[in-house]
């Protein structure tokens, strides 16, 4: 099986250290981003699964379409 494959965006590092303590039960394999979600960074989710934002990072219609073109189940 598969490894469910998240971005993560706007990823500080206590975020990165908080996650990576919990992801030890899970084992899913996240890819951490500095940069915020937009129309410019949403490339960078294909190949995920989901994609985990925060409050500075831009969801809108065009990036949700976006999303799911990309093949972003969960966000």
């Amino acid at each position: 099986m598969e490894k469910i494959k998240i971005a993560m965006f706007d990823s500080r590092p206590y975020d990165i250290e908080f996650f990576d303590l919990v992801n030890k039960n899970y084992d899913y394999d996240i890819k951490y981003f500095k940069n915020h979600l937009t129309a410019d960074t949403v490339k960078l989710t294909e190949g995920h699964d989901a994609v985990c934002i925060f409050v500075n990072d831009l969801l809108d219609a065009p990036i949700i379409g976006a999303l799911a073109e990309n093949g972003i189940k969960i966000a």
